[in-house]
């Protein structure tokens, strides 16, 4: 090791993600089209991030709850109960579908 007294020094540390351009749905589709179980699939998002198309964002996943719909209620913060189908609607002008 060398150390530098009159020097400054840049050290670059360079880092990289590589992202896909199919959407999980997709993904879900393809592997349930191809024989895999909800656990199968639960094992391929765990712990995997995705992004959201409606306001970029990064989410960690830790599992997929299949037993959820966009139907499905869930408190908000300030304790009103709705739909995802309604928050999407409300909140990013989104119309969800159920498939």
């Amino acid at each position: 090791m060398k150390v530098y007294h009159e020097q400054v020094l840049l050290c670059v540390e360079s880092c990289s993600k590589v992202v896909r351009t199919e959407t999980a749905l997709k993904v879900i589709c393809e592997m349930r089209n191809a024989g895999s179980s909800n656990e199968q699939v639960n094992d391929a998002f765990a712990h995997s991030t995705v992004i959201s198309s409606y306001n970029k964002m990064n989410y960690r996943l830790e599992s997929v709850d299949f037993g959820m719909s966009p139907t499905s209620t869930f408190q908000k913060k300030d304790g009103t109960v709705t739909t995802f189908m309604d928050y999407y609607k409300t909140r990013y002008g989104l119309d969800i579908q159920e498939i």
